[in-house]
């Protein structure tokens, strides 16, 4: 396993963001999301696992968050170089739920969020 400097200046994308907007176009320009979720244990937060083995080009960045209160429609899921929100940073890789959004969550449920980056 890889060792993570998340005190390093050039910090990489291992925030990782919870959003309820479908209608933000998300490119390399955008610093702020519209819809990010601040709330409810959903909050901006750096991430739980990042696993990366020596010799490979792939890497798995996860984290599970779990729900204090009640939400809708996640719909996003995003990597940024900064932990809190909605401080500027760099928008990273973006991800959509495969059904769209995950419709209504309650106190006590959780969303376990997994990004493979692959690089060649």
């Amino acid at each position: 396993m890889a060792v993570v400097d998340t005190s390093a200046t050039e910090r990489g994308f291992s925030a990782i963001t919870l959003n309820t907007d479908t209608t933000q176009t998300l490119n390399a320009s955008v610093t702020a999301l519209t819809g990010e979720i601040t709330t409810n244990g959903l909050t901006r937060i750096e991430t739980g696992t990042k696993s990366h083995t020596n010799g490979t080009n792939s890497t798995i960045i996860e984290h599970t968050f779990t729900i204090s209160g009640t939400q809708s429609d996640i719909t996003l899921t995003t990597l940024l170089n900064v932990t809190t929100a909605p401080v500027s940073g760099t928008i990273g890789p973006v991800a959509a739920f495969s059904n769209g959004a995950t419709g209504q969550i309650v106190g006590g449920e959780t969303v376990k969020v997994s990004i493979a980056l692959t690089t060649s």
